[in-house]
């Protein structure tokens, strides 16, 4: 939401500036600011909520509560959701997802039931906001073998005792602002599942849309697929690559 942030706060310059000169009509004040209520009021909710999570945080609250709080305050409560969630295994499993835009889609994470843990490269700072500690595996960019092997012996750790999650899209140099774009994905994830013998369940999370500062639709998809054993790193990643370019093809005008 950082973008989308900025936006928001020009456009309330402007609306405050409009607000406090003297020789501008009171009832086109008044119009004006209807107008903008109109407009921008689920933005400046989201934003708000935003400014107050990241207060709590910084405060020293446990993460994972303030995040689920949150979550379902900005997405669950602010957006009309739309999910699955009679897919999720019973069992602890790997989620691969699709990379977000914005701020406000890496608390899907906190959406999902259960004990969850992320993954994210460091600094992971959106990651540490959250997630606490023990439900994040932050990874040094180092050699591709070095970090392959640091990844593989914290998922098997942390798969005892949580379902572990992970951005499989391979966003660097790529346009991410383009929700349709079929990113290339790491098959990091998918390797380390069919060595450990785990579980691999695609998630799908739209894009929330937002133009000049203000979120112009309400709907969030948050879409489960099929939860399947790797027999095959190929196919599961084709299988998995299918499923997150058919949901941005359904959902890209939601």
């Amino acid at each position: 939401m950082q973008r989308t942030s900025y936006d928001a706060l020009i456009i309330l310059s402007i609306m405050i500036y409009v607000m406090t000169r003297q020789n501008i009509p009171t009832s086109f004040k008044a119009c004006f600011f209807f107008i903008w209520v109109i407009l921008f009021h689920r933005t400046m909710l989201i934003l708000s909520s935003l400014t107050r999570w990241r207060l709590q945080v910084a405060m020293g609250g446990n993460r994972d509560k303030i995040s689920k709080l949150f979550a379902n305050e900005m997405i669950t409560n602010q957006m009309r959701i739309s999910h699955n969630f009679e897919k999720i295994p019973t069992g602890n499993t790997l989620y691969v997802c699709n990379y977000p835009r914005c701020e406000l889609e890496y608390l899907a994470i906190r959406i999902l039931p259960g004990l969850v843990c992320g993954i994210s490269a460091l600094p992971g700072y959106k990651m540490k906001l959250a997630a606490s500690r023990e439900n994040r595996i932050l990874i040094p960019v180092l050699g591709a073998a070095s970090t392959y092997e640091m990844l593989k012996s914290s998922i098997r750790e942390k798969i005892k005792t949580r379902s572990v999650f992970g951005y499989i899209e391979n966003s660097n140099s790529h346009d991410i602002e383009d929700e349709t774009l079929r990113l290339p994905l790491r098959t990091g994830l998918v390797s380390i599942a069919h060595s450990l013998n785990l579980t691999i369940t695609p998630v799908f999370i739209s894009s929330i849309k937002v133009k000049f500062g203000r979120v112009i639709s309400d709907k969030f998809v948050l879409e489960v697929g099929e939860t399947t054993n790797v027999t095959n790193v190929k196919q599961t990643m084709r299988d998995v690559r299918d499923f997150l370019t058919s949901r941005k093809e359904k959902y890209k005008n939601c």
